[in-house]
């Protein structure tokens, strides 16, 4: 590829960032008619607390590959829907751990129907060779553009 045959339509970086937010705006949908009060960026939040409670927010950092500024931002907005609350680590107090409410870990269900509807839809017609050779590509561009750990980045 060069400049003069560069097409954003045909881009790697275009059409994947195009799929992502079909798929949150698609999941947003689906949240507000089950009457889910919650964001597709809320919900990734929700699905690291839902496999492990008690995250620090560098973990959920970590984990989304998400700066720490915008993890603080959605967790306030799963406190003020009483999601989730922060609460001090017992044994370093320099940090706060998030938990899930009883309400949040009410929505799991709910969540999860809406998030496979929308996955269901999203591969609909895709063989599954193809659909597994795309996730490989994908891992694979993660792989090659994130640095290994202690190297240096550019």
């Amino acid at each position: 590829m060069n400049a003069k045959t560069f097409r954003l339509d045909e881009s790697l970086g275009y059409l994947t960032h195009r799929a992502a937010r079909a798929l949150a705006n698609d999941l947003g949908r689906r949240f507000a008619v089950a009457g889910l009060d919650l964001t597709a960026e809320q919900w990734r939040v929700m699905t690291l607390l839902w496999d492990r409670d008690g995250r620090t927010q560098q973990e959920i950092s970590g984990g989304l590959l998400q700066e720490k500024t915008g993890i603080s931002r959605l967790v306030d907005g799963l406190e003020a829907r009483s999601l989730a609350v922060r609460a001090r680590d017992e044994r370093d107090s320099r940090k706060r751990r998030v938990y899930l409410t009883i309400e949040g870990k009410k929505l799991r269900r709910g969540c999860i129907a809406a998030a496979s509807a929308t996955l269901e839809q999203a591969v609909a017609g895709v063989p599954e060779e193809k659909l597994e050779a795309c996730l490989e590509v994908l891992r694979r561009v993660a792989r090659n553009l994130t640095p290994a750990e202690g190297a240096p980045k550019d």
